[in-house]
């Protein structure tokens, strides 16, 4: 039998996703990742293409216009920071397509090395669909779909209101311990994926 959407994806999911249906790029060598972004974008109508590296990243932002990037750091050829640095230094408006790291690196630090190569936000793996929708929709500014939802609030990212990195540098709120983010064994996690 299959599991009902909320079992799967988490009851978050529907109140996050956003309104408008967006263009969106996955960079990441792993072809079983690539599907996973695939699949739960697309569930949503969202358009989704997939590359395998930052090569293939950089080339696509400058022949199509997409939404967000959803960019790997370790990629072969060309890594996700670097290629999130060479996207930054293109014309407008291609300069200023968001752009989420997925990472499984989302140490605190490695966090602020993302954010200081250009990148919106981060998404640590295994990724968690609600953390990824509030991600976009973080990044992209959309509004989620709100639709028989009363009063949803923002999307929160591990235990934080989700905010533009401006407003990350100007918060003068104590920094959270880094081993907090780091769990050793998630059954909820399991019982996802």
């Amino acid at each position: 039998e299959q599991p009902s959407e909320t079992e799967a994806f988490g009851s978050d999911v529907p109140r996050l996703v956003p309104a408008r249906k967006l263009r969106v790029l996955v960079a990441d060598d792993n072809h079983v990742n690539q599907l996973l972004v695939k699949m739960l974008l697309g569930k949503y109508g969202h358009m989704v293409d997939a590359v395998a590296n930052g090569q293939e990243a950089v080339d696509a932002v400058q022949q199509i216009t997409y939404d967000v990037v959803l960019m790997d750091i370790h990629m072969p050829e060309m890594d996700g920071l670097t290629a999130t640095r060479q996207i930054r230094l293109m014309g407008r408006p291609l300069c200023h397509v968001p752009i989420v790291a997925l990472t499984a690196n989302a140490m605190l630090g490695q966090r602020d090395d993302y954010l200081a190569a250009g990148m919106d936000d981060h998404v640590s793996k295994p990724i968690k669909p609600a953390a990824l929708f509030a991600a976009i929709a973080n990044a992209t500014r959309e509004k989620p779909d709100l639709a028989g939802s009363s009063g949803a609030p923002e999307p929160v990212l591990h235990g934080h209101k989700a905010s533009s990195a401006d407003e990350r540098a100007n918060d003068e709120s104590p920094e959270p311990d880094p081993m907090e983010a780091v769990a050793i064994f998630d059954p909820a996690t399991l019982a996802e994926l």
